[in-house]
């Protein structure tokens, strides 16, 4: 589930130049190509859910400010890279929110939101009654 739309992207930046397609009304006009919008935020939100997957049980129900403004930063890195090529300062801003959901992953940072507990290395933790059969309880048959 994104965390970002493109009206968030508008909100934020007034200079994106958005990949652009036909007009099915009008073959000469162009307009932005929503498909593509919507398949860059899904996925940075793709790129986001596994550093939230540490501490958080996911889908988030109702996401912090943060995660919508990484998501904003990720998705215009990812749709400008493959339409036109990025700038510097998209590229820094990528890398930037890339650190920032590495700190939220570790604890550095928290999101506000209560965190799930998660088992050591992620791996699977596996609770039950105790042995029925061991060492002790065979001893002697």
């Amino acid at each position: 589930m994104p965390y970002a739309t493109k009206q968030d992207i508008d909100d934020r930046y007034d200079d994106i130049n958005y990949p652009m397609m036909p007009d099915p009304q009008d073959p000469d006009e162009e307009i932005v190509d929503g498909a593509a919008v919507e398949k860059a935020l899904a996925d940075a939100a793709a790129e986001i859910d596994p550093y939230l997957a540490a501490k958080h049980s996911l889908p988030l129900a109702d996401p912090p400010e943060i995660l919508v403004r990484l998501s904003v930063d990720i998705a215009l890195y990812r749709m400008i890279s493959d339409a036109i090529g990025n700038t510097e300062e998209r590229r820094q801003r990528y890398e930037d929110a890339l650190k920032t959901l590495g700190r939220i992953s570790s604890g550095i940072m928290v999101l506000g939101i209560e965190e799930t507990e998660a088992s050591p290395n992620g791996g699977v933790t596996l609770s039950g009654p105790g042995r029925l059969f061991s060492r002790d309880t065979m001893a002697g048959l």
